[in-house]
């Protein structure tokens, strides 16, 4: 869940980011002499070691754009609230999956053919990733 979690706050962070950039004007180069360290971010490439963004860059944002590192990190409040459903949409559809193999019973007499369960169980799997 935790990696669910900040996958989804480090993509839609790096769209914001590059919202703001862009929206202004500012070159890469106007937030960082590292024109790659923003590429990465904007791409939202996480690093193996270290913090997604730096606290001097974070920093650089803040004061450029004239938002706090709450606003940067977590945008304003219909992005808290979108990640918010984010989350909360993946933690009801793990606790309603069903497996399958291990619940053959429950898809039993529903007017399903074995196929059609097959797929309603892919579905399901396909919903959670």
């Amino acid at each position: 869940m935790r990696k669910l979690t900040t996958n989804y706050l480090i993509h839609s962070m790096a769209y914001r980011l590059k919202e703001l950039r862009v929206s202004r004007n500012f070159s890469k180069t106007d937030l960082s002499s590292n024109r790659e360290e923003i590429n990465n971010i904007e791409n939202a490439k996480i690093p193996e070691k270290g913090n997604f963004i730096s606290a001097s860059l974070l920093d650089k944002y803040c004061d450029y754009f004239q938002k706090t590192r709450k606003e940067i990190i977590f945008g304003n409040d219909s992005d808290i609230n979108d990640c918010v459903e984010h989350i909360f949409i993946h933690l009801v559809t793990m606790m309603f999956y069903l497996d399958i193999d291990e619940n053959f019973n429950l898809y039993q007499n529903t007017g399903y053919s074995i196929d059609d369960k097959l797929m309603l169980s892919l579905n399901l799997r396909v919903t959670i990733v």
